[in-house]
């Protein structure tokens, strides 16, 4: 479940509203994805 009160998370889907085109909005819906996977997983995915 994702964490509202993560910096990241916040700044995530406030791009998410301001994007300006489809890839932009596909690749920050990535970006979310990895950051919830994370912390399900407790660790920093990309830094493994």
């Amino acid at each position: 479940m994702p964490n509202p009160s993560d910096p990241l998370y916040a700044e995530l889907e406030k791009a998410l509203e301001n994007a300006e085109s489809e890839a932009a909005r596909y690749h920050i819906r990535q970006a979310l994805q990895i950051r919830i996977a994370e912390e399900t997983a407790g660790k920093d995915i990309l830094s493994a």
